[in-house]
């Protein structure tokens, strides 16, 4: 679980969701969602979902390895499920 306030969030998702769907992944909280925005370093390009569809969301995954801005318009917990990214040798 975790705690998002109103307003901005900047969240990294200590899981690999079972399903990255950013529309699955943010199934629980999507009363309270306005926006996530991501920026990608490898690509210099900033990317965003607010479930409107068409040009603007073209953020459409989610995973481990980003960060995610949330802006949230109430506070809301964001429930993850996944496996854990890391690996041991």
């Amino acid at each position: 679980d975790i705690p998002l306030l109103e307003d901005w969030n900047l969240v990294a998702l200590p899981l690999v969701p079972v399903d990255g769907d950013i529309a699955v992944v943010t199934e629980g909280i999507d009363p309270n969602l306005i926006a996530v925005h991501a920026y990608d370093a490898a690509t210099a390009t900033w990317t965003q979902y607010d479930g409107a569809g068409g040009a603007f969301d073209t953020l459409a995954t989610m995973d481990d390895s980003l960060g995610y801005w949330f802006q949230m318009s109430a506070a809301d917990t964001l429930r993850v499920w996944g496996t854990s990214g890391l690996l041991y040798e």
